[in-house]
Protein backbone atom coordinates (compact mmCIF):
# COMPACT_ATOMS: atom_id res chain seq x y z
CA UNK A 1 0.00 0.00 0.00
CA UNK A 2 1.29 3.67 -1.04
CA UNK A 3 0.17 6.80 0.53
CA UNK A 4 -2.35 8.45 -1.37
CA UNK A 5 -2.25 12.93 -2.17
CA UNK A 6 -5.88 14.05 -2.02
CA UNK A 7 -7.19 17.36 -3.02
CA UNK A 8 -7.84 19.72 -0.31
CA UNK A 9 -11.22 19.37 1.23
CA UNK A 10 -13.75 22.03 -0.01
CA UNK A 11 -15.44 24.07 2.87
CA UNK A 12 -18.02 26.82 2.83
CA UNK A 13 -18.40 29.49 5.67
CA UNK A 14 -20.49 32.22 5.51
CA UNK A 15 -19.42 36.35 5.76
CA UNK A 16 -22.21 36.92 8.45
CA UNK A 17 -23.95 35.61 10.82
CA UNK A 18 -27.62 34.68 10.05
CA UNK A 19 -30.14 37.56 10.92
CA UNK A 20 -32.87 36.64 12.98
CA UNK A 21 -36.36 36.28 13.00
CA UNK A 22 -37.97 37.18 16.14
CA UNK A 23 -40.47 34.96 17.61
CA UNK A 24 -39.79 36.13 21.37
CA UNK A 25 -43.62 36.83 21.67
CA UNK A 26 -45.24 34.57 24.08
CA UNK A 27 -49.00 33.15 24.44
CA UNK A 28 -51.13 35.17 26.60
CA UNK A 29 -52.71 33.28 29.62
CA UNK A 30 -56.34 31.66 28.55
CA UNK A 31 -55.20 31.67 25.00
CA UNK A 32 -55.54 28.20 23.50
CA UNK A 33 -52.51 26.05 23.97
CA UNK A 34 -51.12 25.15 20.61
CA UNK A 35 -48.06 22.89 19.49
CA UNK A 36 -46.16 23.00 15.98
CA UNK A 37 -44.03 20.01 15.14
CA UNK A 38 -41.81 18.70 11.49
CA UNK A 39 -43.10 15.52 9.85
CA UNK A 40 -40.63 16.04 7.09
CA UNK A 41 -37.55 16.18 6.83
CA UNK A 42 -36.34 14.13 9.67
CA UNK A 43 -34.09 16.09 12.13
CA UNK A 44 -30.26 15.78 11.03
CA UNK A 45 -31.67 14.35 7.31
CA UNK A 46 -28.93 14.87 4.89
CA UNK A 47 -29.61 15.59 1.13
CA UNK A 48 -26.99 14.54 -1.08
CA UNK A 49 -29.01 15.09 -4.35
CA UNK A 50 -27.61 18.12 -6.39
CA UNK A 51 -30.04 20.89 -6.45
CA UNK A 52 -32.40 19.12 -4.25
CA UNK A 53 -35.92 20.98 -2.64
CA UNK A 54 -36.12 20.45 0.55
CA UNK A 55 -39.90 19.52 1.27
CA UNK A 56 -41.06 20.35 4.58
CA UNK A 57 -44.15 19.14 6.39
CA UNK A 58 -45.26 20.28 9.83
CA UNK A 59 -48.24 19.23 12.37
CA UNK A 60 -50.04 22.25 13.82
CA UNK A 61 -52.07 20.56 17.36
CA UNK A 62 -54.82 20.56 17.54
CA UNK A 63 -55.09 22.09 14.51
CA UNK A 64 -54.39 25.19 12.25
CA UNK A 65 -57.78 27.46 12.87
CA UNK A 66 -58.83 30.54 11.77
CA UNK A 67 -56.73 33.31 13.11
CA UNK A 68 -53.84 31.83 13.01
CA UNK A 69 -50.90 31.02 10.49
CA UNK A 70 -47.02 29.84 9.52
CA UNK A 71 -44.16 31.77 9.43
CA UNK A 72 -41.25 29.69 7.66
CA UNK A 73 -37.91 30.40 8.23
CA UNK A 74 -33.72 29.43 7.23
CA UNK A 75 -31.19 30.17 9.10
CA UNK A 76 -33.38 32.90 11.07
CA UNK A 77 -34.51 34.53 7.53
CA UNK A 78 -38.35 34.45 7.42
CA UNK A 79 -39.13 32.48 4.15
CA UNK A 80 -42.65 34.06 3.90
CA UNK A 81 -43.75 37.57 4.85
CA UNK A 82 -47.21 37.17 5.51
CA UNK A 83 -48.35 34.05 7.69
CA UNK A 84 -49.39 30.98 5.40
CA UNK A 85 -51.82 28.74 6.37
CA UNK A 86 -49.80 26.01 4.41
CA UNK A 87 -48.70 22.86 6.08
CA UNK A 88 -46.04 22.37 4.03
CA UNK A 89 -43.50 24.14 1.96
CA UNK A 90 -41.10 23.15 -0.73
CA UNK A 91 -37.61 25.18 -0.58
CA UNK A 92 -35.32 24.89 -3.32
CA UNK A 93 -31.45 25.29 -4.36
CA UNK A 94 -30.32 25.47 -0.68
CA UNK A 95 -26.89 25.98 -0.41
CA UNK A 96 -23.99 23.22 0.89
CA UNK A 97 -23.55 22.93 4.52
CA UNK A 98 -25.88 22.95 7.74
CA UNK A 99 -29.16 24.44 8.02
CA UNK A 100 -32.30 24.99 10.63
CA UNK A 101 -35.58 25.05 9.83
CA UNK A 102 -37.82 27.28 11.67
CA UNK A 103 -41.64 27.48 11.60
CA UNK A 104 -43.73 29.41 14.11
CA UNK A 105 -47.05 29.44 14.49
CA UNK A 106 -48.56 33.12 14.98
CA UNK A 107 -51.95 34.89 15.77
CA UNK A 108 -53.33 37.54 14.30
CA UNK A 109 -50.94 39.67 15.65
CA UNK A 110 -48.05 37.95 15.00
CA UNK A 111 -47.45 36.64 18.15
CA UNK A 112 -45.96 33.51 18.69
CA UNK A 113 -48.49 30.71 19.93
CA UNK A 114 -45.76 27.60 19.36
CA UNK A 115 -42.40 27.08 17.49
CA UNK A 116 -40.45 24.17 16.11
CA UNK A 117 -36.85 24.06 14.38
CA UNK A 118 -35.18 20.88 12.62
CA UNK A 119 -31.16 20.52 11.24
CA UNK A 120 -30.77 19.50 7.80
CA UNK A 121 -27.81 18.93 6.25
CA UNK A 122 -26.61 19.74 2.21
CA UNK A 123 -23.64 17.77 1.33
CA UNK A 124 -22.38 17.19 -2.94
CA UNK A 125 -23.25 14.05 -4.13
CA UNK A 126 -21.05 11.13 -4.17
CA UNK A 127 -18.80 9.45 -6.42
CA UNK A 128 -19.23 5.43 -6.63
CA UNK A 129 -15.69 3.81 -8.06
Amino acid sequence: AKPVNLPKIQTYRSGQPPKTFDFSDTPKAGAPQFSVAFDSPSPEQTYREAGASVAIAVSVMPGLVGGYGLLYTVDGEPLNEAPSFSTSLSIPGLARGSHVLGVALVDAKRQTQAQASVTVHMKPPTVKR
